[in-house]
């Protein structure tokens, strides 16, 4: 099965260290640009799971739902000159069981590997959390994959930390469930 780290910010966004912090623009993803992200999103999830094989919709179905949800941000991150670097998606959704709080999720988050270790990724985060708290989140998380081991210190070196760790069996690969 997929393990998957859930880090939760450890530190106010404020606290956050950005001596060598990169400018970065941030670009609202369109509608218009369905197709830009698509192309954007391929290579970034086959990175993350590259034996994975999703359905022939898949990424029609993950657009629509992106595109439809109103408490979904989508974000393309572009350094001074207006070039793209990466993109951010994420969401805030009521927290359970008290659903008068709000929580942030980042659910897509990637620097193109042409722009990494330049510190655009941390900007980004940054600016991620920030958007969040402003939208009344009282915390934000986020999942890395557990062989993601780069990914997992990049969340540690702005602010996450480790909270638990999720285990799933999937079906496809070991069959239906005993019952």
């Amino acid at each position: 099965g997929r393990q998957k780290t859930m880090i939760d910010p450890v530190e106010r966004y404020h606290n956050l260290s950005s001596a060598n912090e990169m400018v970065i623009r941030i670009e609202i993803i369109t509608p218009a640009q369905r197709a830009e992200l698509e192309t954007a999103l391929r290579p970034y999830e086959h990175e993350l799971e590259p034996d994975r094989i999703e359905p022939p919709d898949h990424f029609r179905r993950k657009l629509e739902a992106m595109f439809r949800d109103p408490d979904r941000w989508l974000w393309w991150a572009a350094d001074e000159s207006g070039e793209r670097v990466g993109f951010a998606i994420f969401r805030k959704f009521r927290d359970w069981p008290d659903d008068s709080k709000w929580v942030g999720s980042i659910a897509e988050f990637t620097i193109f590997p042409a722009q990494r270790r330049k510190g655009f990724g941390a900007s980004l985060a940054r600016k991620v959390v920030q958007e969040l708290r402003e939208a009344g989140c009282e915390k934000v998380e986020l999942g890395v994959l557990w062989h993601r081991k780069e990914s997992f210190e990049f969340w540690k070196t702005v602010g996450f930390r480790p909270v638990f760790i999720q285990m799933e069996r999937c079906q496809r690969i070991f069959g239906a469930a005993s019952r």
